[in-house]
């Protein structure tokens, strides 16, 4: 196998890693939040989805989470009654409801977070902006793949 296949290889493995700690990191706040996996699953791709500007319905939720609307719909009840979610009627359409995470869960998830994201912002401090650059440009396209693979496989 010739060096830059193995590096490539390398940095695949390094991505497991990272996804995996991160996995577990959600585990943990899921754990002393008493919330299932799912929920904070769903909570971070509603939370995603806002900072985005690409608000996401709860149809939206249930193709990314991988479940049955009648699942998702289970799940947003008990965050809406936990007061980690609020629904937004769409304007012009009032069937369909966007989804927002509730501002107590968003402070909750920035105790938790903020500090994670005060160290990594530390960890990115001797990066100069062109490595940064190609950090970025590396994680969106790698992102990209991933996202193309799991919809042709779901």
């Amino acid at each position: 196998m010739d060096e830059e296949l193995a590096e490539r290889r390398h940095l695949i493995r390094l991505m497991r890693r990272l996804n995996s700690e991160l996995d577990q990191l959600g585990h943990v706040f899921a754990k002393r939040h008493a919330l299932h996996p799912t929920n904070v699953r769903a909570i971070f791709l509603i939370m995603e989805s806002g900072l985005a500007g690409t608000p996401i319905t709860p149809g939206d939720l249930a193709r990314r989470l991988g479940l049955t609307t009648a699942a998702v719909s289970s799940l947003l009840e008990r965050l809406e009654q936990a007061g980690h979610l609020v629904r937004r009627p769409v304007p012009g359409d009032r069937r369909r409801v966007h989804l927002e995470v509730a501002p107590e869960a968003m402070t909750l998830a920035g105790g938790f977070f903020h500090p994670l994201n005060a160290r990594l912002t530390g960890a990115m401090a001797d990066y100069s902006p062109q490595e940064l650059a190609a950090v970025e440009r590396f994680l969106t396209d790698m992102t990209r793949e991933v996202s193309a693979y799991r919809e042709e496989n779901s």
